[in-house]
């Protein structure tokens, strides 16, 4: 068999069609473009979809139409969806594929999001925060799996860097919203509304993408994996000749799948830990401290305008935090950036909180929100996605980030009596602590997956798990 020709047959003597080696062997092409930007549109409605709370808790509170108390029930509705969503999307996404629980996901934000736009009272509010939050605890799961599945581990990190940015220009994005909607009369119903639209364009237009060929052949769907991998080749110029690939690099077959109870189990339990204590660690930086920035300006008696301003130009540091992370992740490794840059968080937080003038404020905090989320998108975007096993990559990650929901949960409660308590310094000192503990645990238990196959990876897995 010719390796490097097009139109490659299924190998029937070993019944597998080397999705992994066949992927990983192919150059960036427009099906990588493809993919990146229909999976990145997703994780931008899904991150601008939680983003505006950021602002619409403050113009909900100014307006009356709920007070502080009321809008921490909103968000921990939200916050509650997000966890059903996560842990629900793991089980689907494994069973039924990545393409039906993306798709399913979405169709949930487009409807609950535009309900959410027309409710009249706090509660009902809530009510359908909980139901998009499932749709948007579901589409970070699965859109981080299915692209790690698609992209070779030379530019694995890069690629899921720029999908985190795609994904990020959303706060950006919403806080522009903001600034010129939410100031008018009801304006957080155009903001949920503008949400709702954008989701469902998300949805039609991403009926085109491809099931994941690893997760069919981790099935057994051997023939279904190898006409869609012919398709994905079939996109390059007839003059292109592939690379040769390793025909060892196997995806193992539905017989051979690993147990979801394998993740808290003596091998994978390690792994499962660390990337537990990424989603806590993030989830505490960014929702019970980025997104409560607009809050705290208004309760320290700034006007919703000066608040939203505020928060626009620190916000611009999100999506540049990404970039600076898709940069370096394939350099320096996901570990070793988690570490690193944990600590570098810690520290800008900490002189985040000592800042007093408006100029040292939102010049720090736009230092702050850079930091957190180069350090975020080592974590969720990249290493999280490496550290389990293609049959149960969905479920792993939904595990840890289910948990980490569950945290994010009771955190505008531990938010409010930290802030009545010390201020914006009491809630730095405790994210801070906890940036720190993430960066020793990585160091001295995690493992580097810089430039390793997926199939590499799951060889590992397997062999800790039957340790």
């Amino acid at each position: 068999m010719a390796q490097g020709e097009l139109g490659l047959q299924m190998d029937s003597a070993s019944k597998t069609a080397h999705s992994g080696a066949r992927l990983d062997r192919l150059p960036i092409g427009r099906f990588h473009y493809r993919t990146l930007f229909l999976l990145g549109g997703g994780l931008f409605v899904d991150a601008f979809d939680v983003y505006l709370m950021a602002g619409v808790m403050g113009a909900l509170v100014k307006s009356g139409f709920a007070s502080m108390a009321q809008v921490g029930h909103v968000v921990s509705a939200t916050y509650g969806g997000l966890v059903v969503g996560a842990l629900a999307s793991g089980y689907f996404s494994d069973k039924f594929g990545r393409k039906l629980c993306y798709q399913v996901n979405l169709a949930i934000v487009a409807i609950a999001t535009l309900v959410t736009a027309l409710v009249n009272t706090p509660d009902a509010m809530a009510i359908w925060r909980f139901a998009s939050g499932i749709g948007l605890g579901a589409e970070a799961v699965v859109s981080y799996a299915t692209l790690s599945e698609f992209v070779p581990p030379s530019k694995r990190g890069r690629w899921l860097g720029l999908t985190a940015f795609i994904a990020n220009t959303a706060i950006f994005a919403s806080a522009l919203g903001g600034y010129f909607l939410l100031p008018r009369h009801e304006g957080w119903r155009w903001m949920f509304g503008l949400a709702s639209a954008a989701a469902f364009i998300i949805w039609v237009i991403r009926w085109s993408l491809k099931e994941s060929p690893r997760w069919l052949e981790s099935k057994g769907r051997i023939e279904e994996a190898d006409t869609i991998l012919r398709e994905i080749e079939s996109e390059y110029p007839e003059t292109t000749v592939l690379p040769d690939y390793d025909e060892t690099a196997t995806v193992k077959s539905a017989k051979k799948e690993l147990s979801a109870t394998a993740l808290v189990k003596k091998g994978l339990r390690v792994p499962t830990i660390i990337g537990v204590m990424l989603a806590i660690v993030q989830f505490s930086a960014i929702y019970g401290l980025l997104v409560w920035l607009p809050s705290f300006f208004v309760k320290q008696g700034l006007s919703l305008s000066t608040s939203l301003q505020y928060s626009l130009f620190m916000s611009a540091g999100g999506p540049i935090g990404t970039v600076v992370a898709a940069l370096l992740a394939d350099k320096i490794g996901r570990r070793k950036g988690v570490a690193v840059f944990s600590v570098v968080v810690a520290v800008v937080a900490v002189l985040y909180a000592m800042q007093s003038t408006p100029v040292a404020v939102v010049s720090v905090g736009f230092c702050l929100f850079i930091a957190v989320y180069v350090t975020a998108t080592f974590a969720l975007a990249g290493y999280t996605s490496e550290l389990f096993p293609t049959a149960i990559r969905s479920r792993g990650i939904a595990l840890c980030n289910g948990i980490g929901r569950i945290w994010s949960v009771y955190l505008p409660f531990l938010v409010v009596g930290l802030f009545a308590f010390g201020g914006l310094k009491a809630i730095v000192a405790v994210v801070a602590c906890l940036l720190i503990l993430q960066a020793v645990v990585v160091t001295v238990f995690g493992q580097e997956t810089n430039q390793a196959s997926l199939e590499k990876l799951d060889s590992i897995a397997d062999k800790q798990a039957s340790a």
